[in-house]
């Protein structure tokens, strides 16, 4: 299993931003599935669910920051 960060507290004055494109996204879990491994996602944001989705990897939602 690889675990990514949708988003994280790394924007401006460390508000939640996303972290990945969604082609970044695609190729974690192209290069995950040839070693068959899967990807998770972390995510508190919408655009970070919304960029993992777009990739069909189930995020697994963190409520560190409000949505």
């Amino acid at each position: 299993m690889i675990r990514l960060y949708a988003d994280y507290r790394w924007g401006l004055n460390k508000t939640p931003a996303p972290t990945f494109t969604v082609s970044e996204l695609k190729l974690a879990v192209e290069v995950a599935g040839s070693g068959g491994r899967y990807v998770v996602v972390h995510a508190g944001t919408e655009e970070g669910m919304r960029r993992a989705n777009a990739c069909r990897i189930l995020p697994v939602i963190c409520l560190f920051y409000p949505l």
